[in-house]
């Protein structure tokens, strides 16, 4: 089954405008990775990193007790990536 482009979504249900209209807490925690880590959304290309992430630490509250160089060892996320999701966190 494919999955829908951002663009091809429902301007109401694509994650930035979600975040903006309803909260953070209206989004599933690979939605807010995908906004932290300026990526697509689950179930696409790229979602790896984010899997991983929840897979290891559990949640966003896990991830957000990590250090910069842990969020590097995670494959697909460099130094801009881990200090952004760092900051966002």
């Amino acid at each position: 089954m494919s999955q829908l482009k951002i663009r091809e979504m429902p301007r109401e249900e694509r994650p930035r405008e979600k975040l903006a209209s309803r909260g953070a807490s209206a989004l599933s925690d690979p939605e807010l990775f995908a906004i932290l880590l300026a990526t697509g959304v689950p179930c696409q290309r790229g979602s790896k990193s984010r899997l991983e992430l929840l897979k290891e630490y559990g949640s966003l509250r896990g991830v957000s007790r990590c250090s910069v160089h842990e969020l590097e060892k995670i494959d697909g996320i460099g130094p801009a990536k881990a200090v952004h999701a760092r900051c966002g966190l």
